[in-house]
């Protein structure tokens, strides 16, 4: 994560997490040194599986950019094959000329065939070896020369790639290990009422740590504005009788823009704005990898057209006005699992990731997070998807169901909808995206972090 996307997610971190966990505690009646233990092994099982989220993603975003720039190399390589070939072509055919055109000082009549056929050998050697002939040998070379380093550069980029790819699957492995192994943990000690009192006490603590570690973050940023600010010259002052008046500089932000998105495969977002229940927008195409597993996952789905820009690190009004507060939503996934930050992470096809990736196993139960209306379809590259039109104003997408719960329609907050699956990619994991007032999609993984 570069240093800009880190400042702009510790922002709107510090704003989500003031909403969703104000600074007040559980009650020390449940703080029995058992109980204790038990939360904070569940914590400790957690932030494992979401570190082996974030490890899998961070993996997944080399291999595609080594995908990326290993198919840009392939396309280069056979540019340069073609001006080889055009330069060999191109000699050869000089020679022939040359050869069939060209005449010797001696007179053929006393000459026989051998020493003739060495004449017009010599000549055309001749010809190649000077004036224009000789830039188009030493162009030659050089492209030759080119040729081979292209070669080679495809040799290494190709070992490059396959093993990244096999990293990540090792990492995908590691990390569907870590969350079997909360499964487990939860499943023995979760049950208990005192146990699950000190997880809630603990993580609201965790949650304030990290709030205090985001605002520490972010004061730099507000210094250095505040020293520019100081540094700035008074502007002269304006001749009263002069026409021309000087204001203050607006800031315009654009309602909407042009952007991809991922659930599964690559692809625009399409269109998000428009009531519910309209399905006529584009749900975007959606080949590519897991990772971003994604691919279209792209918002798409409604009438009207309000795709997000999308472009790495922009992660501006993760807090913006529209999306329902922090501790208005739930977690969307039901059961154990782990996420990490792929927001503006590259993706095949030029496009960047625009959610959030939740690893979880096969069949586990995805919940609407507010209320709101429910619509499944599936997109191009195959993976089953939900559109969600919440309540709150705030349009939400969700992609690589194995299946859907029921059919299209009004769903309460909390209610199944899917189930977790690996449909349009190779990872099972849960995309989920957050459009404030059904416009351009915001970084979800400060609310996600917030109530998973």
């Amino acid at each position: 994560m570069t240093r800009r996307r880190a400042r702009a997610a510790s922002a709107a971190l510090i704003a989500v997490l003031s909403s969703a966990f104000p600074a007040s505690h559980v009650s020390a009646d449940h703080d029995g040194p058992a109980a204790d233990q038990a939360a904070r092994e569940i914590l400790e099982a957690r932030n494992r599986a979401n570190a082996a989220a974030q490890a899998v993603f961070d993996a997944e975003s080399t291999l595609d950019t080594l995908s990326i720039e290993l198919d840009q190399a392939e396309r280069d390589l056979v540019e340069t094959e073609s001006a080889v070939a055009a330069l060999r072509d191109g000699l050869a055919e000089s020679a022939v000329r040359q050869f069939v055109g060209g005449t010797g000082e001696s007179n053929p009549l006393f000459t026989d065939i051998a020493s003739m056929n060495a004449q017009a050998t010599a000549q055309v050697y001749t010809a190649a070896a000077t004036e224009s002939e000789l830039v188009r040998v030493d162009d030659y070379e050089a492209a030759l020369d080119e040729l081979e380093a292209a070669r080679d550069d495809i040799e290494r980029r190709t070992a490059a790639t396959e093993q990244a790819r096999e990293r990540h699957v090792e990492l995908m492995a590691a990390a569907e290990a870590e969350v079997v192994r909360l499964e487990q943990i939860e499943a023995e000690r979760l049950q208990d009422a005192e146990v699950q009192h000190a997880l809630e006490r603990r993580r609201a603590e965790q949650l304030d740590e990290e709030r205090r570690i985001a605002a520490a973050a972010a004061e730099p940023d507000s210094n250095q504005v505040a020293a520019v600010a100081a540094a700035v010259p008074d502007p002269p002052a304006q001749d009263p009788g002069s026409s021309d008046s000087t204001t203050a500089s607006e800031t315009t932000v654009p309602s909407s823009g042009d952007g991809s998105s991922d659930a599964g495969g690559s692809g625009s977002s399409g269109s998000t704005s428009g009531s519910p229940g309209s399905t006529s927008g584009s749900s975007g195409s959606t080949s590519g990898s897991s990772g971003s597993t994604s691919g279209s996952s792209g918002g798409s789905g409604s009438s009207g057209s309000s795709s997000g820009s999308g472009s790495s690190g922009s992660s501006s009004g993760s807090s913006g006005s529209g999306v329902a507060a922090s501790g208005q939503i739930v977690c969307p996934v039901a059961g154990p699992h782990g996420f990490a930050d792929t927001w503006g992470a590259p993706r095949s096809g030029g496009r960047v990731h625009q959610g959030v990736d939740m690893i979880a196993a096969v069949g586990v139960p995805i919940v609407a997070v507010e209320a709101g209306r429910v619509e499944y379809g599936q997109i191009s590259n195959g993976a089953l998807v939900a559109r969600h039109w919440g309540a709150s104003g705030t349009y939400y997408f969700y992609g690589h169901f194995s299946a859907f719960e029921g059919t299209d329609r009004y769903v309460s907050k909390g209610e199944v909808i899917a189930y977790n699956g690996a449909t349009g990619t190779h990872t099972p994991h849960l995309h989920f995206e957050i459009h404030p007032t059904r416009g351009v999609p915001i970084n979800p993984y400060p609310y996600v972090r917030a109530v998973c």
